[in-house]
């Protein structure tokens, strides 16, 4: 009902708009003068400057100089435009950086209703306003270098009081050296001065209104995540109305020139940049925590980390910088449609419970972007609509998290029925249950039955649990990403494993962890998820490279993952951690630190079998606080052969309880590593097999063998 409401209104709307549009007769400037002199301000109230304007690039011309000149240019000014950039100019086109003189002769009619003014949009990125020769706005300081201009965006409502004449001689004065866009992209609008005060005050107005409407959404929400961590969703919304807030800030009338002047140019460039692509990042992750069914986790990891990469080009460089990548990252827009046109059909078939709302939401803006594009564009006679679209957006939104909320409440209010009618009924059911319990045969045979049904959950739950385990862990393509030649042996004890292998490049880094965790099965596979997001943590989000710092980190990170419970003091891992980069063309320096685990290395001819030596005392535990580890390096030519992992493949008994052992470990190794990493794999395995022949698996088995 709600969008409903929101979509007729919409149209509504556009359609008064279109009915009262007399947009398709303005007059055009033709060689630099706009004749008005049929135009009725009391009828028509304002008019685009646009047209052909008298243009003199790389020249800064008042307008006695101007009387002079004796040949002269033109260049078209359009409502929207890209400025002077491509535009032709004696048989070259034209850049983004630079500075010119436009100049136009409007002729007005002989009444005028009242006092006139004129609107002038910022042109990029600096300039300086004449009328009838005087000065009379300007913005930023227009200079003939970057190192003499500043720019600045602050659109101008010039005020033509006591107006004698009935000629207007506007002369612009434009600079830009710090934006992929040069001069004037939007055309100048004349007007009835209340008309336009008006308006101006209506667009802040409206403005103020959207953003107070933004704050009190995102603090809503905030709350409501704060009071319920596990919906996620509330504190997307929550970012993305802060983040449509702070943009709101640097567009339109440009309000916080207002408020906070101390704000530069390229801040608030920056904020814009950034306030579009953040948007577009949380608005993928909220869309994934409303539909986990309908958007795949794949899409949303793509556009986050294609808008991450965005984000920090935008900060980390300058505006002469990012301006000109910004247009190419409008290639997200057309994935982000054909995703929503797939997620709609999903959410067709799959009846999902709010889909409608969410994706008329969606639609809407979309639908009014297209719109004001068209309308800027000259193509379409309409208005701007952004205000009802991004309006509709947030209040559809906010009304589907709302339902979400209160499908919860309801649900929880009547479970907590269920369970009150059930504590009632309680007294019978115990008597039914003791009477069946006299009937002996049955009720073992239900036993039975319960039993293989609790089997069946626990496997079916292993089985969930060995799949989130096979997530976590690096697929096999970033191994043949980073090595040529390798070998993983990875053989868990049961269903899940205790052990678990990492991967991860920073810069030329290359970190490489095996581990073997306490235990194995379910309470191993726990350890390895506490592991793996130990290491996310320190070398993904910290960026550490240094394996001692790692293990190190990584021992406080177990220590405190597990401080709530003592029991599980005796829960920690061995690990072997090697940081692998280029050192000159043919070598390799390899930096080594280990916890109870050792690497091992061999280089041609493949004679000399060598190992590191990790520390003697595993990470996790009090009893292990005060631990310290070291680094080793190695300089490795290419070719050479490195070897870790866990001690369950020594360990292995046969039969009559003898181990596998390191001798015939290491042997196997020494022998065969001019072998394909492959090969020597296979010669592993049959060793194994021939060793353990009908005995059992003790342990769970890890190998990593890398050839460099």
């Amino acid at each position: 009902m709600p969008i409903k409401v929101v979509i007729s209104i919409l149209l509504l709307h556009l359609l008064v708009s279109c009915t009262t549009s007399n947009h398709p007769f303005l007059p055009k400037a033709k060689q630099g003068v706009l004749n008005l002199q049929r135009w009725d301000f009391s009828q028509k109230l304002k008019v685009d400057l646009s047209g052909e304007w008298a243009f003199y690039f790389n020249e800064y011309l008042s307008l006695k100089q101007l009387a002079t000149k004796s040949t002269t240019q033109y260049i078209t000014i359009k409502k929207q435009a890209e400025g002077w950039k491509n535009q032709p100019w004696q048989d070259t086109h034209l850049g983004s950086f630079g500075y010119a003189t436009y100049h136009l002769t409007v002729i007005l009619p002989k009444s005028k209703p009242g006092s006139l003014a004129l609107k002038i949009p910022p042109p990029k990125t600096s300039y300086r306003a004449f009328i009838n020769g005087q000065l009379l706005g300007k913005a930023g300081e227009a200079g003939r270098n970057q190192a003499s201009t500043t720019p600045s965006y602050n659109p101008l409502l010039i005020s033509l009081d006591n107006l004698s004449s009935d000629t207007l001689q506007i002369v612009m004065q434009v600079a830009n050296f710090h934006h992929r866009k040069g001069g004037m992209a939007e055309a100048p609008i004349l007007g009835a001065k209340m008309v336009l005060e008006s308006q101006t005050n209506y667009k802040i107005w409206r403005d103020i209104f959207l953003m107070g409407t933004f704050f009190m959404m995102g603090i809503n929400h905030l709350f409501l995540f704060f009071l319920y961590r596990k919906g996620v969703s509330s504190l997307y919304f929550a970012l993305i109305c802060f983040i449509t807030l702070g943009r709101s800030l640097v567009l339109g009338e440009m309000i916080i020139t207002n408020l906070l002047p101390v704000v530069s140019w390229e801040w608030m460039l920056r904020i814009e940049y950034l306030g579009f692509f953040g948007n577009i990042l949380f608005a993928a992750l909220f869309a994934r925590a409303l539909f986990p069914q309908q958007f795949s986790r794949w899409v949303t990891q793509l556009i986050v980390v294609f808008n991450t990469l965005c984000l920090g080009l935008v900060f980390i460089t300058p505006a002469r910088i990012h301006s000109f990548i910004f247009p190419f990252a409008y290639i997200i827009i057309p994935f982000i449609l054909v995703v929503l046109v797939a997620v709609t059909i999903a959410m067709i078939r799959q009846k999902a419970k709010g889909g409608g709302i969410y994706l008329a939401g969606n639609f809407v803006v979309i639908f009014t972007i297209i719109n004001d594009v068209l309308y800027h564009t000259g193509i379409i006679y309409t208005t701007d609509l952004i205000f009802l679209g991004v309006f509709a957006y947030f209040f559809s939104q906010s009304f589907l998290i709302a339902q979400r909320f209160s499908s919860a409440f309801y649900q929880a209010e009547d479970s907590s029925k269920k369970l009150k009618m059930l504590n009632e009924t309680l007294e019978l059911r115990v008597s039914s249950r003791t009477h069946e319990l006299k009937q002996q045969k049955d009720t073992i045979k239900e036993k039975n039955q319960k039993l293989e049904i609790q089997a069946k959950r626990i496997g079916d739950s292993i089985k969930v649990a060995q799949n989130i385990q096979q997530t976590i862990l690096p697929d096999e393509q970033q191994l043949k990403q980073y090595f040529a030649d390798y070998f993983l042996m990875y053989r868990p004890k049961d269903m899940v494993s205790g052990d678990f292998y990492w991967i991860h490049q920073i810069q030329e880094q290359l970190i490489v962890v095996a581990a073997d965790c306490t235990g194995h099965g379910v309470p191993g596979a726990m350890m390895t998820m506490i592991g793996k997001m130990s290491l996310d943590k320190i070398v993904k989000d910290q960026q550490v490279t240094s394996p001692k710092e790692i293990i190190h980190q990584l021992h406080q990170e177990i220590n405190s993952t597990l401080i709530k419970d003592r029991a599980y003091d005796y829960h920690g891992m061995d690990l072997a951690i090697f940081a692998l980069q280029p050192h000159t063309s043919t070598q390799f320096r390899l930096t080594f630190a280990g916890a109870k685990t050792n690497l091992y290395y061999i280089t041609f001819p493949y004679k000399d079998f060598k190992s590191l030596a990790g520390s003697r005392k595993p990470i996790g535990g009090e009893a292990y606080e005060h631990l310290s580890f070291h680094n080793q390096e190695v300089i490795l030519p290419r070719g050479a052969m490195v070897y870790m992992g866990s001690d369950g493949l020594a360990d292995q008994n046969n039969h009559r309880r003898r181990r596998f052992g390191t001798k015939l470990l290491y042997q196997l190794l020494k022998e065969n590593a001019h072998l394909s990493a492959t090969k020597q794999q296979e010669i592993l395995e049959e060793a194994l097999e021939l060793h353990m022949l009908k005995s059992e698996q003790r342990d769970d088995i890890l190998w990593l063998g890398l050839r460099l």
